[in-house]
């Protein structure tokens, strides 16, 4: 997994952007933007190679990475936007 340090308070945007079954991830801090992972195999997650229905969604998710922790992800909004028509 990868790690991008982020400020210690503030608002931050995530975007996932989708090319087939390739994924990228950006954040946006205080307006600049960095990709914090790139060429992420999405094959795995298909009906297709998990032979079955994997009921794959949308959505945050946050993780203390196994072990507890005081912080929280403040989550003000969500937005889907499909910009492709493969």
């Amino acid at each position: 997994a990868a790690e991008h340090p982020l400020r210690a308070a503030g608002a931050v945007t995530l975007m996932l952007r989708l090319h087939g079954q390739r994924g990228e991830v950006y954040a946006e801090e205080h307006g600049l933007q960095a990709q914090i992972a790139q060429k992420l195999d999405l094959l795995p997650y298909t009906t297709e190679a998990a032979g079955g229905f994997v009921g794959c969604t949308v959505g945050m998710y946050a993780s203390g990475n196994g072990t507890d922790s005081d912080h929280y992800a403040d989550v003000a909004f969500f937005t889907y936007e499909n910009d492709s028509c493969e």
